[in-house]
């Protein structure tokens, strides 16, 4: 995206993160924004930020709409193309994303961003409001524009699936590929027990047992270390002291996680 656009990065991090925003704007240069061919050029923008987010934000943290980008992630990818930060600040730039695990609110509870708690509607019942729209729409055409040329809606619909046949193929395609993700419902009169009990029944059903142990350590952090030991040059003692470990020997194993994710591409 860099060579597409002439993109010279800045080494460095934005000076005021509170003006990220301005990072989700093309690089300088397109004239006013409110101009067609501005329109046009922060689009492509955004579309390549598009692709860029679905090749490597994984689908939890991205939302469910595969269409579109959210607004964090676009002001951080931004960033991404048009700055490299310092070897040593990589976890500070990270921090300028909307992917931490966790983040504590104001109130001081915690906020995840990928929590697995969603509130959504019935997703049967979203389908009939879309379903009933379109079938008004579909009726309005046919009363105002095909039934007074003499046309009939059951031919009609049968003359564009015979010319069309891709449109029921891919529909079929895209049934068939749904994935089946699973839920708890949880209404007024669900309790604690039920919940644990619905949970134990899909934890026992699992293919792939969850691997138990201890915690994994931060893979940005592995790859900040080892970055810093093997190519600044800090020693264990340096890296020890700024995350204030008292434990030296606990820096080699984040240099060896970090030297084999670098190593992992």
């Amino acid at each position: 995206m860099r060579t597409r656009w002439d993109v010279s990065p800045t080494h460095g991090l934005p000076d005021n993160p509170k003006k990220l925003r301005i990072l989700a704007l093309p690089p300088p240069g397109v004239g006013r924004r409110d101009t067609p061919e501005a329109q046009r050029v922060d689009a492509k923008w955004r579309s390549e930020l598009l692709d860029i987010a679905k090749a490597v934000v994984p689908q939890l943290l991205l939302g469910s709409e595969r269409s579109f980008i959210d607004y964090d992630w676009e002001r951080f990818l931004s960033a991404c193309v048009l700055f490299d930060p310092p070897d040593e600040r990589l976890e500070e730039f990270a921090q300028l994303g909307p992917f931490l695990a966790a983040s504590p609110l104001p109130s001081g509870v915690v906020a995840m961003a990928a929590s697995p708690v969603k509130m959504m509607h019935d997703p049967f019942e979203e389908r009939r409001v879309a379903e009933r729209a379109w079938s008004s729409i579909f009726e309005a055409v046919f009363e105002l524009y095909l039934e007074p040329q003499g046309l009939a809606r059951d031919g009609v619909l049968q003359e564009i699936h015979e010319a069309r046949p891709e449109i029921r193929e891919t529909r079929d395609q895209e049934w068939h590929d749904l994935r089946l993700r699973t839920y708890i419902e949880v209404d007024e009169n669900t309790t604690w027990e039920d919940m644990k009990a619905a949970f134990k029944m899909i934890d026992d059903a699992r293919e792939e047992r969850p691997k138990r142990g201890r915690r994994r350590r931060d893979r940005l952090r592995c790859v900040q270390c080892a970055v810093l030991h093997d190519q600044n040059g800090w020693t264990y003692e340096q890296i020890a002291q700024r995350y204030a470990w008292s434990d030296y020997t606990l820096v080699s194993k984040y240099v060896a996680d970090g030297r084999n994710i670098l190593q992992e591409g």
